[in-house]
């Protein structure tokens, strides 16, 4: 079964999100503060590696706006500095992100363009199960068992590595073959609260959540976490998936992160043992491939 998953002061905000403020981006969630105002290479070297996510999630808010359309030219860094009122050091380090998303090419003398609108799903990993192949995204279909609204208790919170007491919308599903009844596994999927106004669209949404996300509030997801441990199945996941008492599961949790490290989105999933098994192929490269 193959399963797809891949620098001075400026406005000060503090709770509560100012108009006209950069670092007041919906990932910030209306939490930001200035870059510093003292000379120093190492405060100043700091306050870029704060700003430039925000930075680079700003132009990208743009380009999807089309301010910048796909085949166009980017203003030239100086001028970026001035519109966005950051450092020209900062300006170079989100575009260097920008360009490792491949959203943008940047040629010496030609300046820098536009070549997508959004940053494409570069992190697939194959899921490789005894059976038929089955593509996950392409060959099931979902179906939600229940949405409901939690707080986080200390041990789910634990076992996802996430802060407990905090409220998300918890989305139970399971996945099956189009011709078939049988669940295949068994997923819970966490939305942080403040996405809850999603809840509709959830049930009737075919893609997977974390494009949803991307293309209703305004955000990507830059880096997905995930972590593989063996387990046992819950009863009453059991029964969703008619496994037998005490049956094993491999359990993958994920986190999905924006470039600003915000966690938008949480999920684990349940792969009966008897159906599934993980394999990754690690080739050996030449040392040129890693530049000498």
């Amino acid at each position: 079964m193959s399963v797809l998953f891949l620098l001075f002061g400026q406005l000060i905000c503090h709770d509560r999100p100012v108009k006209g403020c950069l670092y007041c981006s919906p990932l910030s969630m209306g939490r930001c503060e200035p870059e510093p105002s003292v000379h120093g290479s190492g405060l100043i070297e700091g306050a870029m590696a704060l700003r430039y996510p925000l930075v680079a999630e700003k132009i990208i808010q743009s380009i999807r706006a089309g301010e910048y359309p796909i085949g166009s030219l980017l203003p030239s860094e100086p001028e970026l500095s001035r519109k966005l009122k950051v450092s020209r050091s900062t300006v170079r380090a989100a575009l260097a992100q920008l360009q490792s998303f491949g959203m943008i090419e940047r040629r010496p003398r030609a300046g820098t363009r536009v070549c997508a609108d959004a940053v494409p799903p570069v992190y697939v990993h194959t899921m490789s199960a005894s059976g038929d192949l089955l593509n996950f995204g392409g060959h099931t279909r979902r179906q939600i068992q229940n949405v409901e609204n939690i707080v986080m208790d200390e041990d789910l919170a634990a076992w996802l590595e996430l802060p407990a007491g905090r409220r998300w919308l918890h989305v139970g599903q399971t996945r099956h073959p189009y011709d078939s009844e049988a669940a295949l596994c068994w997923t819970d999927v966490y939305f942080p609260a403040q996405y809850a106004e999603l809840r509709p669209r959830i049930e009737s949404y075919p893609g997977l959540f974390y494009t949803l996300l991307e293309q209703t509030c305004d955000l990507t997801v830059s880096e997905i976490a995930q972590k593989i441990r063996a387990v046992d199945i819950p009863d009453f996941i059991a029964r969703h998936l008619g496994t037998p008492d005490q049956a094993r599961a491999l359990n993958i949790t994920r986190k999905y992160y924006t470039n600003t490290k915000t966690c938008v989105l949480a999920s684990q999933t349940y792969l009966p043992s008897d159906r599934f098994d993980y394999s990754i192929v690690f080739s050996r490269q030449s040392p040129s491939a890693h530049g000498g």
